[in-house]
């Protein structure tokens, strides 16, 4: 094989690798300098505030979409039956409602609000859509609202479909 060969079998594999890898902003509107949340794939990691970065990966179990890490974790059914409620290392999410809501002049059916609780105490909301994926995350704080919506077309777990 020749060295040309072999430098175009390189690229195509930095390229291909480039394609592949997605990246998902979330940005408190009250204060979009101090509260982000940057979830990317390859390499798959959380990227809080700009500073705190945390490696995440997905469940061993197909059955669900996932992203699960030490600065966050999210679970959803790829199949949701009549399921309101799952656990996943420690951390139990439950639906509260399913909307449909207007974002920015765009219709979103089928939005559910989950609320993830660790240990019974609830720590953090999710809007999420299983076409448009994570919306929106919310969780305690002391000062500002803290909201952070994706800022993009597609959240984080949207499906292959969305665009």
């Amino acid at each position: 094989m020749s060295i040309n060969k072999l430098i175009l079998i390189i690229l195509s594999l930095i390229l291909m690798e480039e394609i592949h890898a997605e990246n998902w902003l979330y940005t408190n509107p009250f204060a979009p300098e101090k509260n982000t949340i940057l979830i990317t794939s390859h390499p798959n990691k959380i990227t809080l505030n700009n500073h705190r970065r945390f490696d995440w990966h997905t469940c061993k179990d197909d059955q669900y979409i996932c992203l699960l890490s030490g600065g966050m974790s999210f679970v959803f059914p790829k199949k949701l039956a009549n399921e309101k409620q799952w656990s996943n290392h420690d951390i139990t999410y439950s639906i509260l409602g399913k909307e449909e809501l207007t974002l920015l002049g765009t219709k979103v059916p089928n939005v559910f609000i989950i609320s993830a609780s660790y240990k019974g105490e609830k720590y953090q909301y999710f809007l999420y859509s299983v076409k448009k994926g994570i919306i929106a995350i919310s969780g305690p704080s002391k000062e500002l609202p803290y909201v952070l919506i994706y800022e993009g077309r597609c959240g984080f777990g949207a499906s292959i479909d969305c665009k």
